[in-house]
């Protein structure tokens, strides 16, 4: 059994493929069976990102954290993120019962 959970932002190899990258998403099912994305790092000869590819979790190893930074500051994160005009009010759907 795995010592240590993968989490996001992790670089992780494929023990059957050989194929490495850094794991972008994580979908737990309802029996525990856990499958991840994983994107590598390098581009298309078109310079577009390539694409991910989804891996059950128990054949990928941990090669290292990746772009996952422990000394990321924290304030960061926490912050209230903006999605848009911060004076934005949303209008109150008044549903049309006439028809």
């Amino acid at each position: 059994m795995r010592k240590e959970v993968i989490k996001l932002g992790m670089e992780v190899k494929d023990r059957i493929s050989g194929f490495q990258g850094i794991v972008t998403s994580i979908t737990e099912f309802i029996y525990g069976c856990r499958r991840l994305g994983v994107a590598p790092q390098m581009l298309t000869g078109e310079g577009k990102p390539r694409d991910e590819y989804v891996i059950d979790e128990p054949q990928l190893d941990i090669v290292g954290n990746g772009i996952r930074d422990e000394s990321f500051p924290r304030e960061a994160v926490k912050r209230k993120r903006n999605y848009g005009d911060p004076n934005f009010v949303p209008i109150k759907h008044q549903p049309d019962l006439r028809k």
